[in-house]
């Protein structure tokens, strides 16, 4: 995520003194559909605006858990 240039910003949750989940913030492109947005990922927060009557901006927080497996090197 953080070598994609798409997104906004990136944020890690930490717990336990490890990263748990990584959010990344992406702009998507006003054309494509609602429902194809919702199928491309598990767990994100769409947000869509609206200025008179047309779709201006559609932010999407995409998040990402990290597996115990990935934190240590004796998986």
């Amino acid at each position: 995520m953080i070598r994609n240039k798409r997104f906004l910003s990136i944020k890690l949750i930490i717990k336990n003194g490890e990263v748990d989940t990584i959010e990344g913030l992406e702009r998507l492109h006003t054309g494509e559909r609602i429902i194809d947005m919702l199928k491309q990922h598990d767990f994100q927060n769409l947000e869509i605006k609206q200025s008179n009557g047309k779709i201006v901006c559609v932010n999407r927080i995409f998040k990402k858990k990290i597996n115990p497996c990935t934190k240590t090197k004796s998986c």
